[in-house]
């Protein structure tokens, strides 16, 4: 009900699924449906991964799994200065993110390198000279 007292319309929201993400979504459900006898990509399949959101999850959740036990705290906050609570984008210098974070910069490339392969984070590699 809204405060009118009328009955709330019901919207359906559809998650953007921006470029990069689309193609991380789409080498997933290759994954999962390249043995399709049809050999095409399903809904069915992008339903029961749990559509983009399932499928993004899922991705990054693997490629953090393979950081180590030091590096996955170092990840989580380099991308919490990177990108705030509101999605957006930071970026900053690496010496300045490591003086934020206070750790040191050889350790924080690596562990942003890895992100950059892992295709979790986008990566300017000028920044590495600053």
């Amino acid at each position: 009900m809204d405060r009118f007292g009328k009955a709330a319309e019901v919207v359906e929201t559809h998650l953007v699924v921006e470029p990069p993400n689309l193609q991380i979504v789409c080498m997933q459900l290759w994954e999962i449906d390249k043995n399709n006898p049809q050999h095409q990509l399903t809904r069915a399949a992008y339903e029961s991964q749990g559509r983009a959101r399932g499928l993004l999850k899922n991705y990054f959740r693997k490629q953090i799994d393979q950081f180590s036990t030091t590096e996955k705290p170092l990840a989580s906050a380099a991308v919490n200065y990177l990108v705030n609570k509101h999605g957006t984008k930071m970026a900053y210098p690496v010496g300045d993110l490591a003086k934020l974070l206070r750790v040191n910069v050889a350790a924080l490339t690596k562990t942003l390198d890895k992100l950059e392969q892992a295709r979790v984070l986008h990566f300017i590699m000028s920044q590495l000279q600053h």
